[in-house]
């Protein structure tokens, strides 16, 4: 199987790839280039991200691999909200799922 990012509405998307090893790669070359602020008409744009990355299971539904992640995804951003010790200015949302 080869990888595929699908928009599941809003701004999350679910990246399939064939291991963690791909979605952890995936995720992180993403951030890379999420955290660069953006110059928009002279005014510097900052946005953030979340992640929440899983790995189906035996037994597993598309349904419960997507809620997995989705549940990893907002652990991600209170983690990183207490982190920085307040909200972003910009929260970008990004469930991954590796099958």
């Amino acid at each position: 199987m080869g990888e595929m990012l699908a928009r599941l509405g809003g701004d999350e998307f679910a990246y399939l790839g064939a291991s963690l090893e791909d979605a952890e790669r995936f995720a992180a070359e993403l951030e890379e280039r999420l955290v660069r602020p953006l110059d928009l008409g002279g005014t510097r744009i900052h946005v953030g991200s979340g992640f929440g990355v899983a790995v189906t299971r035996p037994g597993m539904t598309a349904r419960d691999l997507i809620a997995l992640a989705d549940a990893r995804l907002y652990r991600d951003k209170a983690e990183r909200k207490r982190e920085a010790g307040r909200a972003p200015e910009a929260r970008r949302g990004i469930t991954l799922a590796a099958v």
